[in-house]
């Protein structure tokens, strides 16, 4: 078969359905939009309003609002041009602060409002210029919601963080010293800043375009309060780079809040929106799609245009995701958007074929993919070769080229995030301990499968996505060592609590938090530990000269606040020595001060990982590494390095399964991954596949590049989900390989 750059035609667009309604008059042609200006009728609940019609060539002065629609099922009347009109609860809410906020003659364009809805035609040529009508507007105003309990608080502490984030970093101010002036992780006041961070705005769409095309800063309503959006980008910066994200054990969207910043000053590929874009949600599905156009580096601009991505309402869901896909096979030969094509009852509901992502997935259900991250870890699965597809009669069949690489013979249990839990009332124990059970007891304990082993459970990269370098390995037995701990307060906990944790219960779940941490932070560390830490300290001391009569050395006294900094419930007043003390004895004495402060425990009895230390390899290398002062002095401390793994497998590991391949080589794959599925590796991807037969297959005759024609029998298969196969991610599997012969088609469906 001779591959060739055709794909499955575009979508042909439903028939087109309009209504009637004397509220519209038809907006000429052109750069025409309707603005909306509030009567001023006081400050009553009735909300009137009149629409004209305004060319945006005309430069016309107006605000555009950035808001979530809300329950559609929740709405109330408004008078529009003398007629009634319904609109939803929460846009009512937003009218009446505009109302209140602004002078009433200013002009506004709101979208549900200043588009005929119901004219799908006209929805979808309003939407193409999305872009220019907020780039064209006086001020962007985002309307985050009303005022809830403690947002008054909430803000006050808001306040505080930007001001401090305003501060420059220095030796002596740097974000995890500015974070001991702040209520604790556990205090109440944080559940009220992820409240904040966490309404459905962040999730929306819509508002990364909104935002983004922004020229000037906009102005962020919520409640009562309003701010800046540079302060709410300057605190969600803040509150990541010191881990205040992380407070109450929430998920917070402040990454969304970075994503969209960055977005106001970088245009991307469309192909890294395609991916990127599972961060958020839209109440219609094709807005997935059509909400990208205004983001888009310009030089991608035929692809936009291109019928594949064309925004038409009269298409349905799956046509424009199907269109979607096979544009961006098209323009760029890649395949990297099939990594999100994960099945669910959402994607039945549209009817998706498997390698077409579903892009209105729920977003708890939504995994990042290994793909997503080809380009930094450095994943060429593929070794580079682009897309081969070709057409098929049936444009939900994607046929493409590609090569068996193996059959998973083995799979473990998908991983949850209670087997990655610090806290003993949420954790799953043992989860690891009993992988590597299991897996030894396959393979072996060879250091050749030791190092596959948590090179895979990481997919071979660090947090950062980037390759993960022999340094890592430190970390992760770092992170192993700390599991048994875990695991043992996990067990003693819950053998003395039974039932379900109160998730329904803030106030319980935030008391668990705090009784968790305290018991983490004060549990003891053997003596190996505490030599390790006195030599490692003692070695920062040697980098400076006593001195027993002038003033503390400012740039020791930054090491050591960035010491205790990691410590809870450290006391400041440790690190105020008077004039004449030798900053060199202090800092040699620091860890000797914090025993004695009660700041630091150090036992005699043997810690729960030295039941492990002769049978467990990953555990010998922890106590060999920390008595090379490998862990302390070598690059970073033990606790960066644990901290960096831990947040590494809590955030990519929950809905993956550890697997084994019939030839012993392990990987990550989907939770919907089974025994006798394929690994495949496909041309225009990174990462390889894992495929399911269908069970049906046909016969083609292949043209060869002899002129002759050879049979070929073809599968059909669903796609499962990308897949990390350590061995292979570099072009192992296809290395020598021919891709103009050799190759076998796959025909996905």
């Amino acid at each position: 078969m001779s591959f060739s750059s055709w794909l499955p035609p575009k979508s042909t667009p439903n028939p087109r359905t309009t209504q009637n309604h004397s509220i519209y008059d038809p907006l000429p042609a052109g750069r025409h939009i309707r603005l909306l200006e509030i009567e001023d009728n006081g400050t009553g609940n009735e909300i009137s309003c009149k629409l004209k019609a305004t060319c945006l060539d005309e430069k016309p002065s107006f605000l555009a609002l950035s808001y979530v629609w809300g329950d559609p099922e929740k709405t109330q009347t408004i008078t529009c041009n003398g007629q009634q009109l319904q609109v939803t609860t929460n846009l009512v809410a937003a009218l009446k602060q505009l109302r209140v906020q602004f002078p009433a003659s200013s002009h506004f364009w709101i979208d549900a409002i200043s588009i005929k809805q119901a004219d799908l035609a006209e929805r979808s040529s309003q939407v193409q210029i999305m872009q220019d009508i907020y780039r064209s507007a006086t001020q962007v105003v985002v309307y985050l919601g009303e005022d809830a309990e403690g947002l008054d608080r909430a803000m006050d502490l808001f306040k505080a963080m930007d001001e401090k984030a305003k501060e420059p970093s220095s030796n002596n101010n740097r974000p995890s010293q500015i974070r001991q002036s702040l209520p604790k992780s556990h205090e109440e006041i944080w559940d009220r800043i992820q409240d904040f961070f966490n309404r459905p705005w962040f999730s929306r769409i819509w508002i990364v375009q909104e935002v983004a095309s922004s020229t000037h800063d906009p102005i962020v309503l919520c409640g009562p309060f309003v701010l800046q959006w540079s302060s709410v980008a300057r605190v969600a910066r803040f509150m990541t780079e010191t881990a205040l994200t992380r407070a109450t054990g929430r998920w917070s969207r402040t990454g969304n809040v970075l994503m969209i910043d960055q977005y106001r000053d970088w245009k991307p590929s469309l192909g890294f929106l395609l991916q990127s874009s599972f961060h958020f949600e839209s109440t219609d599905p094709r807005d997935m799609i059509f909400a990208l156009h205004g983001l888009v580096d310009p030089k991608f601009t035929a692809e936009l245009r291109s019928d594949y991505f064309l925004v038409d309402y009269q298409k349905s869901v799956k046509e424009v995701f199907r269109d979607a896909m096979i544009g961006h096979i098209k323009y760029s030969a890649t395949i990297e958007p099939m990594c999100k094509a994960i099945a669910s009852e959402s994607s039945a509901k549209y009817d998706l074929p498997s390698w077409v992502p579903n892009w209105a997935t729920p977003l708890a259900e939504r995994k990042p993919g290994f793909a997503t991250f080809s380009g930094v870890a450095g994943y060429k699965a593929a070794g580079g070769q682009l897309a081969m597809t070709t057409t098929t009669t049936d444009p939900d069949v994607l046929r493409i080229g590609g090569r068996l690489a193996g059959t998973v013979a083995w799979i473990a249990e998908p991983f949850t995030e209670a087997d990655l839990d610090v806290l003993r009332h949420l954790r799953r124990p043992r989860t690891l301990e009993k992988l590597w059970e299991h897996v030894s007891g396959m393979l072996g304990s060879s250091p050749d499968v030791c190092e596959s082993f948590w090179r895979t459970l990481i997919a071979n990269t660090t947090r950062e996505h980037r390759p993960a370098s022999e340094r890592f390995f430190s970390a992760f037995v770092s992170y192993w060592n700390a599991t048994k701990r875990y695991d043992l307060l996990a067990e003693e906990y819950q053998k003395a609590h039974s039932g379900r944790p109160p998730f329904d219960d803030e106030i319980a779940m935030r008391t668990l938090f705090a009784e968790a941490a305290k018991e983490e932070a004060n549990y003891p560390i053997g003596p190996e530990e505490f030599d390790s830490l006195k030599r490692y300290t003692s070695l920062l001391a040697q980098q400076f000269p006593h001195n027993h009569e002038g003033p503390a050395d400012p740039d020791l006294e930054a090491r050591m606040r960035e010491l205790l900094s990691s410590q809870p419930d450290s006391r400041p007043e440790l690190l105020d020595w008077k004039d004449g003390e030798c900053a060199r004895c202090v800092l040699e004495a620091f860890n000797d001060v914090r025993v004695q402060a009660g700041l630091l425990r150090v036992t005699q009895c043997p810690g729960p990982s030295h039941n492990f230390k002769d049978r467990d390899p990953f555990i010998k290398e922890y106590f060999r590494l920390l008595a090379e002062d490998d862990l302390y002095c070598g690059g970073g401390g033990g606790l960066d390095y644990l901290t960096e793994c831990h947040g590494h497998l809590r955030y990519s590991l929950p809905g993956l399964c550890f697997l084994i391949t019939r030839d012993g080589s392990m990987g990550l794959g989907p939770k919907s991954v089974k025994v006798g599925d394929r690994v495949v590796i496909l041309s225009g991807s990174g990462t390889p596949f894992i495929l399911r037969s269908t069970g049906v297959a046909s016969l083609l005759m292949d043209q060869t590049h002899e002129d002759r024609y050879v049979p070929r029998l073809i599968t059909r298969y669903n796609v499962i989900g990308d897949a990390y196969i350590h061995g292979i991610m570099s072009g192992e599997a296809v290395e020598g390989f021919d891709w103009d012969r050799d190759y076998d088609v796959f025909d996905l469906v």
